[in-house]
């Protein structure tokens, strides 16, 4: 190619372009030079105008003059240089590698004259030189970007008609309305005299800078193709739906609008990723929230997104976009300005994901949404997908990913998450590998922090300090307690290979009913088997979940049972028959609204795949439907004397000191206590020898003891404590 002396460029594969440009540009100088008589100013003005001096070195190429340039022969090397760059454009579609600049005008489909334009503009961002040629051409040394009036002339022929100005600058569909080029700055003008810059998105594309644009900054966030092959295999569904969806785009020439619909954890993230490593493409992923927060800037942000989206074959991912459904009338105006922006763009690619189904989506675009149905994955898939991904992590501890798989509901990308915080703390600890029972913990570990609920509204978590030493219970119960946990180990073998999870579609979880009198351990074991299990359990606030008010309560409830399935804790409702009462015959309306509650109870109950754990003292009040759909009903009796025995034996901590005549063998006999009161008694009787001389004796606990028992509605006089009634002091009353 035929070119002007080198042009310095950050961006050597734009020398071809910014070559022509200048050949072109010093070709208009003549003509100005023309025009104005040659005319220059004085040296006592240098630096308020360009210099015919300065214009004479850009013109010879060198710094002196060599003789006067001829017009014809610029004209000539203008031409080849045009016909040169569309032949370097052409072979580099054709070589399957368009260059920036090629992709950009196919993409957006722009003529020869429109591709000059943003070449123009993008000169001066690369080259003070330009700088000086638009000042100098413009007759005005402040203007150091081309106006549209000098753009017209250069590269739509001199015309200055109104469909020139329309192509740059004044249609919807201009280098301007596409949000190609935009006005520099702080400018009053009219149209014409109106000088353009590139826009930065548009400017980083043709540099070649990956980062988001100044335009998109706070809002959505680029995610990266995933290859199909992390799919493929273990969800045959997902690979039905991406067939399906490219089958759309191959015919529409298009991502079509879709709407992938499932719960949490059934791999809608992995499926959208896929597609766009199917595309060939990028993802650029937002929240509803951060779409509507534009307000009124919506439309000139959506416009960018469509830009960015088309440069970077991509598409716009809506994530839980069910909230735009959710939102306050006042947010009502933002939906609506979305969707007619949608509707004016139908090549705006779109893939909305959400929990529910899509009807107000339809409403919002008013026109084809293609819905697609993602189920959970199974109990099998699951553990699959442990499997895979734990890799040479479980090798070590055979059955891994059996019991991870039925104690957390997981999806693909939060097993992933998981699992990079475990080889985080291995890298951390300096370790490639540990002993299989560390590993497991700090999987198990990782798995709890990834599934860590919002539950704070509705429950307390409890904080799981008791072991199965610490239970004092008959050994029928805590077998019953040890066979609880070890259907949960044991979950994915009865369910995933021999075949049950196949013959239920309901009530595959976990839903037991621990009843008996108050403080007898119901509490406490949950909490057991919550800390042998590695899960979190909330006990759920009834306080914040039942509402005086229609329909609140089952509203309450739904959001507990979605939040802790999806995130797979143990939910222990306590004093549970306050809440799964017996439905009563229909008299009112408060008597039908009562049963109703009740039976979404059972609907939600038989639905939700995790653990519940109800306790009740009254479990006689309980709706016979609930008991139906028990697994397990462990029935927790009072202590007798040996197991009171036990229990005080086991309240004092070793590090507690105590007195030689503590006799726990006289309490456990004459006191028929349950282990809650003998806890309260210990603990109190502690803070009395601590104010009393520091160690605990029969004197403390006897005072604690009456007090207890006063507490409880009880009374007990000094010949109860038999030999230790001389212990027991004189109220203000007199005797006890």
């Amino acid at each position: 190619m035929e070119t002007a002396a080198t042009v310095p460029s950050s961006a050597p594969e734009l020398q071809p372009e910014l070559q022509w440009l200048e050949l072109r540009l010093r070709r208009e100088v003549l003509v100005a030079r023309g025009e104005r008589g040659g005319a220059g100013g004085s040296d006592e003005f240098a630096g308020l105008y360009i210099s015919e001096e300065e214009m004479d070195r850009y013109l010879s190429g060198g710094e002196e003059a060599e003789g006067e340039v001829d017009a014809g022969e610029l004209d000539a090397r203008v031409a080849r240089a045009w016909e040169a760059l569309q032949a370097r454009w052409s072979a580099s579609r054709e070589a399957g590698l368009p260059l920036p600049i090629e992709h950009l005008g196919e993409v957006f489909g722009l003529g020869g004259a429109e591709r000059a334009v943003l070449i123009a503009c993008l000169a001066p961002e690369l080259d003070l030189r330009f700088e000086r040629y638009f000042a100098y051409l413009q007759n005005d040394v402040s203007k150091k970007r081309p106006c549209v009036q000098l753009l017209d002339r250069l590269f739509f022929g001199r015309r200055r008609d109104l469909d020139s100005f329309r192509r740059i600058a004044a249609a919807e569909g201009s280098l301007v309305g596409m949000k190609l080029l935009e006005p520099v700055p702080a400018q009053e003008s009219g149209l014409a005299a109106r000088e353009l810059k590139l826009c930065e998105g548009v400017l980083g594309f043709l540099l070649g800078v990956e980062a988001s644009p100044p335009e998109l900054e706070g809002a959505g966030q680029w995610r990266q193709a995933r290859p199909l092959e992390r799919i493929d295999g273990y969800f045959g569904h997902h690979r039905a739906h991406l067939e399906r969806v490219l089958a759309a785009c191959e015919r529409d020439g298009c991502v079509p609008r879709a709407f992938l619909r499932g719960p949490e954890g059934c791999g809608k993230e992995d499926l959208v990723l896929a597609l766009a490593d199917a595309l060939s493409g990028r993802v650029l992923e937002v929240e509803p929230e951060e779409l509507l927060a534009r307000s009124g800037r919506l439309a000139g942000w959506l416009a960018v997104v469509e830009r960015e989206l088309a440069l970077r074959m991509a598409f716009l991912w809506v994530r839980h976009a069910e909230r735009l459904a959710e939102l306050a009338e006042a947010e009502r105006a933002s939906v609506r300005a979305l969707g007619a922006f949608l509707r004016e763009h139908p090549a705006l690619n779109v893939v909305f994901t959400g929990e529910r189904g899509p009807l107000e989506l339809r409403e919002l675009l008013d026109g084809p949404l293609l819905e697609l149905e993602l189920p959970s994955p199974s109990l099998a898939e699951r553990v699959e997908l442990w499997r895979r991904a734990l890799g040479a992590l479980g090798e070590g501890r055979p059955g891994l990913a059996e019991e991870l798989s039925a104690k957390f509901r997981f999806g693909p990308g939060r097993i992933r998450s998981a699992l990079a915080a475990v080889r985080s703390e291995l890298a951390a600890a300096g370790a490639a590998s540990q002993a299989p029972a560390e590993l497991e913990a700090a999987v198990l570990r990782a798995c709890r922090a990834e599934s860590n609920p919002t539950l704070g509204a509705y429950a307390q978590q409890l904080r799981p300090a008791y072991d199965w030493e610490d239970l004092v219970l008959p050994p029928g119960v805590l077998a019953q307690l040890r066979e609880i946990r070890d259907s949960v180990r044991h979950r994915a073998r009865v369910h995933a290979e021999w075949g049950f999870e196949a013959k239920f579609s309901l009530g595959k979880g976990l839903t037991v009913l621990f009843a008996g009198p108050s403080g007898t351990g119901k509490t406490m074991s949950a909490e057991v088997l919550a800390r042998d299990l590695g899960l979190d359990v909330y006990k759920i606030d009834l306080s914040s979940v039942v509402s005086k008010y229609i329909g609140e309560t089952e509203k309450n409830l739904s959001r507990i049972f979605r939040e802790a399935e999806s995130h797979q804790c143990i939910l222990l409702f306590d004093e549970a028959d306050a809440l799964f009462g017996k439905r009563s015959e229909v008299r009112d309306a408060h008597d039908r609204y009562a049963n109703i509650e009740v039976d979404y109870l059972l609907q939600r109950l038989e639905e939700y795949e995790g653990i519940v754990i109800l306790t009740s003292n009254m479990s006689k009040n309980l709706d016979p439907a609930f008991t139906r759909r028990l697994q397990y009903l462990v029935e927790f009796p009072a202590p007798d004397e040996r197991h009171r025995e036990l229990l005080w034996r086991k309240v004092f901590p070793a590090a507690t000191p105590r007195a030689d005549d503590l006799d726990v063998g006289f309490l456990a006999k004459r006191f028929k206590l349950s282990g809650a009161s003998i806890k309260s008694i210990a603990l109190n009787s502690a803070f009395l020898a601590a104010a009393d001389g520091g160690v605990v004796d029969m004197g403390h606990v006897v005072t604690a003891l009456r007090r207890e028992h006063r507490k409880l509605g009880k009374l007990v006089s000094r010949s109860d404590f038999g030999a230790y009634g001389h212990l027991v002091a004189e109220d203000e009353g007199g005797e006890p």
